[in-house]
C-alpha cells in the first residue's frame, strides 16, 4: 500500500505547506548567523583599531628623537634635546681639536687652536630640523613614516665655521 498524505482543506498535501515555513526559518537562521558574523568582525576590528592606536601613541608621543634621524652620523633616536646637544657638541669638539692657525710676521710666529678663535655652528637649528622629523602631518602618516625611518633615515649635518677674527687682536 502507498503511503497516505494528509490532505488539509483545499485538498492539498501538507507537505506543500511546510515549504513556507522551512524557507523562513532558515532564513531567520542565516540572518541570525550573518548578524553574529558582523558582530565579531566588528569587535575584531575595533581591537585591531585599538592596538594600533596604542602603538601609535607608544611611537608618537614621546619627548625624544625618533629612531633613524641622525646628526653627524650620530644615531639620536631615543635621547631627549640636552643629550643630542651634548652628544654632537662632544662630535663637534673633538674635530676641532686639531684645528690649528700658525701666524708668521717676518721672524715671528705664533700658533692658535680653536679655543683661540671663534667657533660658531648651526646644532641648535639643525637639531630642532631632527626633532621635526615625523612629528608634521596626520597622525597615520607620521606613524607609517616614523615606522619607514628605519629603512630610510634622515642624515642632517652641522655646519661649523672657525672665525679668525678674534687673532687680530692677538698677533
Amino acid at each position: 500500500m502507498a503511503p497516505q498524505t494528509k490532505k488539509n482543506r483545499g485538498g492539498k498535501s501538507s507537505k506543500r505547506t511546510l515549504w513556507p515555513w522551512i524557507l523562513a526559518v532558515s532564513l531567520l537562521a542565516a540572518g541570525l548567523i550573518g548578524g553574529f558574523v558582523f558582530m565579531q568582525y566588528q569587535e575584531h576590528q575595533s581591537r585591531m583599531r585599538q592596538e594600533l592606536e596604542q602603538q601609535m601613541a607608544q611611537t608618537l608621543d614621546v619627548d625624544t628623537f625618533y629612531p633613524g634621524g641622525f646628526v653627524d652620523e650620530i644615531d639620536l633616536g631615543g635621547m631627549t634635546m640636552a643629550e643630542a646637544q651634548a652628544k654632537v657638541q662632544e662630535k663637534i669638539d673633538a674635530s676641532l681639536e686639531n684645528v690649528q692657525v700658525t701666524v708668521t710676521l717676518e721672524e715671528n710666529s705664533k700658533t692658535f687652536t680653536a679655543q683661540d678663535m671663534e667657533v660658531v655652528s648651526d646644532l641648535d637649528q639643525v637639531l630642532a630640523e631632527a626633532m621635526q622629523v615625523g612629528r608634521e602631518g596626520e597622525r597615520e602618516e607620521r606613524y607609517a613614516y616614523v615606522q619607514s625611518l628605519a629603512e630610510n633615515p634622515v642624515k642632517l649635518t652641522t655646519k661649523v665655521e672657525v672665525k679668525a677674527d678674534p687673532l687680530e687682536a692677538k698677533v
